[in-house]
């Protein structure tokens, strides 16, 4: 969640290369309140205090709604979106070679002491 235009700006211009996706992942206030009241590492309410200073409000490519899809879902959708040229088809094995890579590389990241 992006909560600064400032940061935001320095976001976008470092990934300016045109192929940049903005993606809005959301749900609705009181699914969110239960999930971070089930959460044991937040502070409740954080979430919601931060949704207020959400920047930006619009112009997003894709929105993911965490409530209506799995989360399987919302990542074959945003996988679609941000890679097109990959046949609908081969999606699912892309997404498990992505979540595998994405844990090898934090294990690894882990394993020297990088969190």
């Amino acid at each position: 969640m992006i909560t600064s235009r400032r940061i935001f700006r320095h976001m976008t211009g470092a990934f300016s290369d045109g192929n940049t996706k903005l993606i809005f992942v959301k749900c609705p206030k009181e699914v969110l309140q239960a999930r971070e009241a089930a959460r044991t590492n937040r502070c409740t309410g954080s979430a919601e205090a931060s949704d207020a200073y959400l920047f930006p409000k619009d112009g997003f490519d894709l929105t993911a709604y965490t409530h209506a899809l799995s989360a399987a879902e919302c990542a074959e959708r945003i996988f679609q979106r941000v890679f097109p040229e990959i046949p609908d088809d081969h999606v699912s094995c892309h997404i498990r070679i992505c979540r595998s890579h994405a844990m090898r590389q934090s294990a690894v990241q882990y394993g020297q002491g990088i969190r």
